[in-house]
């Protein structure tokens, strides 16, 4: 993880003190696993694996090469100051921002070289909302599904289910 000879003091004992130092390590981007205090770790092929990932903004490294692995089921988080690279490093596990560096690996597949693949694999939820108010909800729904590469008569077909699912069916339009 991000301390390599253990974390400073007993983090495990008291988390909250992990938090306050990694916060206070100004452009150190950290990455934190929680386990379960009284069961071992179980053992799972990673969902994610980086490898070496960095992106470059003129002299700056926003993200310098880090590599870490997140199995399906694991709970995972960055932790870092504003500017410590925790949204450019989202981006590019993503494939919102292409890295200047590096590998990311979405289950078996490779993200830049199976993009499509990678994306069905993998679910992002953004710190603010992501729709456009000026789109209705079945255009919302169209819009990101065709990213995602959903077939467009597949995408049609599951907005009008989950729109029904959700009770905005008869609001598709708005």
């Amino acid at each position: 993880g991000a301390y390599p000879d253990g974390p400073p003091g007993d983090a495990r004992a008291d988390p909250a003190s992990l938090v306050q130092h990694c916060l206070r390590r100004p452009g150190k981007l950290l990455y934190l696993r929680i386990e379960a205090k009284d069961h071992p770790p179980i053992e799972r092929p990673p969902m994610i694996t980086v490898d070496g990932l960095a992106k470059r903004f003129g002299e700056l490294w926003a993200v310098d090469r880090i590599a870490f692995r997140v199995a399906r089921g694991e709970l995972f988080g960055f932790l870092g100051p504003n500017g410590a690279g925790k949204t450019t490093t989202i981006s590019m596990i993503s494939g919102l921002l292409k890295p200047d560096e590096g590998t990311v690996f979405i289950g078996e597949y490779n993200l830049w070289e199976s993009p499509k693949a990678a994306k069905r694999l993998l679910g992002l939820v953004p710190q603010e909302p992501a729709f456009y108010e000026e789109f209705s909800a079945r255009e919302n729904l169209l819009f990101w599904g065709g990213l995602y590469g959903v077939p467009r008569p597949e995408l049609k077909k599951s907005s009008d289910a989950i729109l029904e699912r959700v009770g905005l069916a008869e609001r598709a339009r708005e």
